[in-house]
């Protein structure tokens, strides 16, 4: 297996021990397996890329991933002395390509590793490593995180696969479904039964999706297709889409407040609409008894689009974690469906238009989601 690595750092007296250590290793490897037979497989093929500085670890990354080649474990130095900071270096490595992994070096944990967690709300994506350490920390590391990356790759081909196979049974159903409802030729239990299987049909249809979803994202594959639109407009037709499910809950008043004086703002209209779409069915699924609510501001170079609820609300220790792939907020309170992806997917296409989404929430009353974007985003 090849696994390239890539350590960046603004001394190249540790760059040189960096290619001694993964050398050496090879070497040893290559000597033990011509011991145990001329046919056994290097179990670690390393190749080792070094940059002296940030801007040319991130031009090295580009241009593996133009090739095809990608980089699949970077470390970074925390603390370089010119240059851009290992806080935009890493930063900037997850933006090009998110699926590397990312190890920190740094003396000691400070509050740029912190910060590097929340901005871009990854955790599991990142590592640290603190000084000094043994050579053979780094080789167990850069081994077990490249194989976490082809694992990644296997999974998100099997889940697209899988997904993909899905969808095709799955809008026959909703199709016959929609046939059956508009035939009006079903007994009153039948309507009932028709009922649960039309809202088990469309969860299935929406989970399938976020998968779907979720893999794009994740391999960079979606491109956004902006239009110039109304902001009211916009909210007018997203609201209306939760109405069936609102109308389910009968203690819960679902309410749309529209902006003062409604502006255009440039979005892609779809990608958006599925972004909201999951703050507002999430607001629902987690709220039994008071509101939810959607409502509208615009500042000068700015739109705010809040979604509020008086549900069971997040616990303070796990706001920091509730954007991260595959991450549920559960407690012996509730056991609701879903697969924790609904908020990554809404984070990154808000990344992805220039903005970002902000939470308050207290538990046991309720949370308030907040999607900022800017107006001209084109």
């Amino acid at each position: 297996m090849k696994r390239n690595l890539l350590f960046i750092d603004d001394e190249s007296e540790i760059l040189e021990n960096y290619k001694a250590f993964f050398q050496e290793h090879m070497d040893r490897d290559k000597r033990q397996s011509k011991e145990l037979s001329s046919q056994v497989e290097l179990i670690d093929n390393f190749f080792v890329y070094t940059s002296l500085s940030g801007e040319g670890g991130l031009s090295l990354v580009r241009k593996k991933k133009e090739e095809g080649d990608c980089i699949h474990v970077c470390f970074v130095d925390l603390k370089m002395s010119s240059g851009i900071s290992g806080y935009e270096v890493v930063k900037s490595i997850h933006d090009i390509d998110s699926k590397i992994e990312i190890v920190v070096v740094t003396a000691h944990f400070d509050k740029v590793i912190e910060k590097i967690f929340k901005s871009t709300r990854q955790r599991e994506k990142f590592l640290y490593l603190k000084k000094p350490f043994h050579r053979f920390e780094i080789i167990q590391l850069a081994r077990n995180l490249s194989e976490k990356y082809f694992n990644n790759e296997i999974r998100d081909s099997f889940i697209s696969n899988v997904s993909h196979e899905l969808k095709t049974p799955l809008s026959s159903i909703l199709g016959f479904y929609q046939l059956i409802e508009d035939s009006g030729s079903v007994s009153e239990d039948g309507k009932e039964f028709l009922k649960i299987i039309g809202k088990n049909a469309r969860l299935m249809n929406s989970l399938v999706q976020d998968l779907i979803t979720s893999v794009e994202l994740n391999k960079n594959e979606i491109v956004l297709r902006k239009d110039n639109l109304d902001v009211n407009e916009f909210l007018k037709d997203t609201y209306l889409i939760a109405v069936p499910i609102a109308k389910e809950k009968l203690n819960i008043n679902y309410q749309l407040s529209l902006c003062d004086k409604s502006e255009n703002f440039i979005i892609d209209e779809a990608r958006l609409r599925n972004c909201l779409v999951n703050l507002i069915n999430n607001a629902l699924k987690f709220t039994e008894v008071g509101h939810v609510k959607v409502f509208c501001k615009i500042t000068k170079g700015e739109v705010l689009i809040t979604v509020a609820d008086t549900g069971i609300g997040i616990e303070k220790d796990k706001l920091d974690y509730i954007f991260e792939h595959f991450s549920r907020v559960e407690n012996e309170h509730h056991e609701k469906p879903g697969l924790g992806l609904g908020l990554n997917i809404a984070k990154q296409i808000v990344d992805a238009h220039g903005g970002r989404i902000e939470v308050k929430s207290k538990f046991g009353e309720g949370s308030e989601f907040t999607i900022i974007l800017p107006k001209n985003s084109g």
